[in-house]
């Protein structure tokens, strides 16, 4: 009997909904494995989605409502320095 593999969790966090919805067909497209996309349109949204833990990566755009430009990033990273792709970006 074989084990399901869990779904990978990526949280998106991008203001445009025509631009999720690309990016959801995509992800799905790539039949690579099985993903689970969760969607908000703000930082501070993604923000309090990280602190719940269980996200494998985070797909953000640099120009939300509540956020402009690389601080963008450097916001998000502050807010969750435990992820992954934070622990390569601090080995540099």
């Amino acid at each position: 009997m074989t084990t399901p593999i869990p779904s990978l969790k990526i949280l998106l966090i991008e203001n445009d909904p025509a631009v999720a919805n690309e990016i959801r067909a995509a992800l799905s497209e790539t039949g690579g494995g099985s993903f689970e996309l969760q969607w908000v349109r703000q930082l501070s949204e993604g923000v309090e989605r990280l602190s719940k833990k269980g996200i494998a990566a985070t797909l953000l755009e640099l120009s939300l409502p509540d956020s402009q430009g690389i601080e963008t990033f450097d916001k998000l990273f502050t807010a969750a320095p435990d992820r992954p792709d934070s622990d390569s970006r601090r080995k540099r």
